[in-house]
């Protein structure tokens, strides 16, 4: 992980540094305190010329590593090489063999009191930089390995009684610290990993969102949970012709609302309004929006957000622009019912109307006695596949549609004209006054048909 050169390691590498670097102010500011104390001690006693020297090199070395870490403050680069985590390794070596120099050379011949306080900070040492440096394992091993010999030998040559002991306690210390800076070292690169991870997850996702945003047809669309929308594309924003910001505090169902063309009842969003209330999962809510004075058909699918305590927090989903799959189901629409040249009724809406008249005589009770009887006039055009033949269909077609128009201006308002198939046309009349009435209108029709166009 130190030493590779793959994108992960060197991902690993800057953020383990980083965490160093950030700790970098407290812990040169304890070695410095620390080293103001053992000056403080030693300096009645001790050998000026050593004392002096080894304070020297202290103070080089925190202020050497202030000055980095000040270069380093806001530093955002994500990757490391190996070269940085050795310099930071030699760094630590460097430190600990400053800090065991106190023990070696002033430890044996130190009093009491001297001897209390440079064990004392020896061991806060050891502990504290096993601890800050333990984000790079090599580095808390090489400082702990090294400030612990050092602290050994101080104990050896002394020659105390209970030598034996202490150099026991501080390798155990030592072991100790290792491994939990081992332990502690692989978390974290386990932590960083799952973290880089998941960060390049998140990267790829923003990545397809934005690309889905800016190439595919659907729309995507975000609300918190008053169905405010928390997220307008700038895709959504031009569909409906404003600004990204003057949409954010814009409520989903008002906007269909304030939307919704003219000549559609507002009852046409219940299904809509139901889905977001109920709070599940939904797919393709058609609903109508009016946009630069065009029509157009919005299929809404969506799924609810939840927080971590299974709250309602939002919706997010896409909006489809089905106009065209609309207009379609509407032509088809029309032409089950309706005749496609004429625009006459076709056979199958004769069939219906012709069963609620029955079913109307028949109900005799409901029928206003003034309402006469209805009637079925049926009529073809004589001769027309031979014209039709002759001259080609665009006549023949054009003929019909002449038809339908004559039959059309000779008819009443609630006369039921309907082509039945090729030349063939029928109209329901209803409310005659018998059968006088039915043949005077037949006449009118049959004379309408004969004059020339």
């Amino acid at each position: 992980m130190f030493s590779a050169g793959d994108a992960a390691s060197a991902t690993v590498r800057a953020r383990q540094l980083r965490a160093i670097v950030r700790l970098a102010p407290f812990t040169l500011s304890a070695n410095l305190l620390n080293g103001v104390v053992a000056f403080a001690v030693l300096a009645p006693v001790a050998s000026g010329v050593a004392l002096y020297a080894w304070a020297a090199a202290l103070l080089f070395v925190v202020a050497f590593g202030l000055f980095g870490w000040w270069q380093q403050r806001s530093a955002t680069r994500n990757t490391t090489s190996p070269r940085g985590i050795r310099k930071a390794v030699v760094h630590a070596a460097i430190l600990a063999v400053i800090w065991a120099m106190l023990p070696l050379l002033w430890f044996p011949s130190g009093t009491p009191a001297q001897r209390l306080i440079i064990a004392m900070i020896t061991t806060g040492m050891l502990g504290g930089g096993a601890i800050a440096l333990a984000p790079i394992p090599l580095a808390s091993v090489v400082y702990v390995s090294v400030l612990g010999i050092g602290s050994c030998i101080s104990l050896l040559i002394s020659r105390e009684a209970l030598t034996p002991y202490a150099v026991a306690l501080v390798v155990i210390y030592a072991v100790t610290m290792v491994a939990s800076a081992i332990s502690a070292a692989r978390n974290s690169i386990a932590r960083l990993l799952s973290e880089r991870e998941t960060e390049h997850q998140s990267n790829v996702i923003g990545l397809l969102l934005r690309d889905f945003e800016e190439h595919a047809a659907d729309v995507l669309w975000e609300t918190d949970h008053e169905g405010v929308f928390s997220h307008v594309s700038t895709k959504l924003a031009s569909l409906l012709g404003h600004e990204p910001l003057h949409l954010q505090r814009t409520e989903l169902l008002q906007l269909v609302e304030d939307r919704l063309p003219r000549d559609f009842p507002p009852t046409i969003l219940d299904s809509l309004r139901a889905a977001l209330e109920m709070r599940a999962p939904f797919r393709d809510v058609v609903v109508p929006i009016e946009t630069s004075g065009t029509t157009h058909w919005w299929s809404l699918t969506a799924k609810p957000l939840r927080n971590e305590h299974d709250v309602h927090i939002g919706w997010r989903g896409i909006i489809a622009d089905v106009s065209e799959r609309q207009a379609a189901q509407e032509r088809l629409e029309y032409l089950a019912h309706y005749d496609a040249l004429t625009g006459l009724a076709n056979r199958r809406q004769l069939r219906a109307r012709l069963q609620r008249v029955l079913d109307g005589k028949s109900d005799a009770v409901h029928r206003p006695s003034s309402e006469g009887p209805s009637a079925l006039l049926y009529l073809d055009i004589d001769h027309f596949k031979t014209f039709n033949d002759t001259l080609g269909h665009a006549v023949g077609d054009a003929v019909l549609q002449l038809v339908a128009t004559r039959l059309r201006a000779c008819s009443r308002m609630d006369d039921f004209i309907v082509r039945l198939s090729g030349d063939e046309f029928a109209m329901v009349v209803d409310s005659t006054a018998g059968e006088r009435d039915v043949t005077s209108m037949a006449e009118r029709l049959l004379q309408s048909l004969r004059e020339p166009s």
